[in-house]
């Protein structure tokens, strides 16, 4: 007898592309990541801002963001755009020491 089947195959949501599941690519990361060292190169938080840029030199090279006006709101905005545990990791690291 033939089994029919009435349900679809076990998620596969998993193997889907990062920007499909709502995170950032890397490009996307390492513009707002530069937006936000000039941001940070501003206000006066050097050291911050060094951190930074020393995360976007291991991401592709990308053309800024807009200017950011409010920097914990952008870390906030990013953060959970980030699907790499390690880059998440680093950049939470920063917005922890605003």
């Amino acid at each position: 007898m033939d089994e029919k089947h009435l349900a679809s195959p076990a998620c596969a949501l998993s193997e889907a592309p990062d920007a499909y599941r709502g995170y950032f690519a890397p490009a996307e990361i390492a513009a707002r990541l530069t937006a936000l060292a000039r941001a940070l190169q501003a206000a006066g938080r050097a050291e911050l801002a060094d951190r930074v840029a020393a995360i976007c030199r291991d991401l592709p090279q990308a053309e800024p963001a807009p200017d950011v006006t409010d920097i914990a709101g952008a870390f906030d905005a990013l953060l959970p755009r980030i699907a790499d545990d390690r880059l998440h990791a680093a950049v939470n690291a920063i917005r922890a020491a605003l």
